[in-house]
């Protein structure tokens, strides 16, 4: 499960590389539902800083459909 912008929601950690143990309170770089990349604090900062001086919108959590934590998201096959 992963927070992003006050919205929990289910990512695939596929994408990871091998040996990358993922912990409560990590840091990853999402993209499309997949964690890509362990990212540090302050490197997670600077993207949403850059995201938000591009004119970003913020993900709004009332916007993310109800995804239960074993459940693939809508249209997925698999998780």
């Amino acid at each position: 499960m992963c927070e992003v912008s006050g919205a929990v929601r289910p990512i695939g950690t596929g994408m990871l590389d091998d040996g990358v143990t993922l912990a409560p309170g990590d840091w990853v770089l999402v993209h499309m539902g997949f964690a890509m990349e362990l990212i540090s604090e302050a490197d997670a900062a600077a993207a949403v800083g850059s995201l938000e001086m591009l004119g970003a919108e913020p993900v709004s959590p009332a916007a993310m459909p109800d995804l239960s934590a074993d459940a693939a998201p809508p249209g997925w096959s698999s998780w």
